[in-house]
């Protein structure tokens, strides 16, 4: 059951979120209740902090036992700033 609720916030709070909400294909309503849900939950679990997104693309890749994530970020920056 949704209720309905009032909040006092910033003019420019709210337009930034309005336009997060719409390039993410949301409302506010459900990123307020996202947040009340996440910061109110007795325990976290992992995958309460991950999102939605992430947990469905999670595993989708599979890599090799020796491949370092910290080696291919800094290949990664180099590439970029270096070249």
């Amino acid at each position: 059951m949704s209720t309905k609720l009032t909040l006092s916030i910033n003019e420019n709070t709210i337009l930034r979120a309005k336009r997060y909400a719409k390039s993410h294909g949301t409302s506010l309503s459900v990123m307020v209740e996202q947040y009340f849900s996440y910061i109110t939950a007795d325990q976290v679990q992992e995958e309460e902090i991950t999102s939605p997104i992430v947990r469905e693309l999670s595993g989708l890749i599979e890599l090799d036992q020796d491949f370092s994530v910290r080696e291919a970020y800094g290949k990664h920056l180099e590439d970029k700033y270096l070249k």
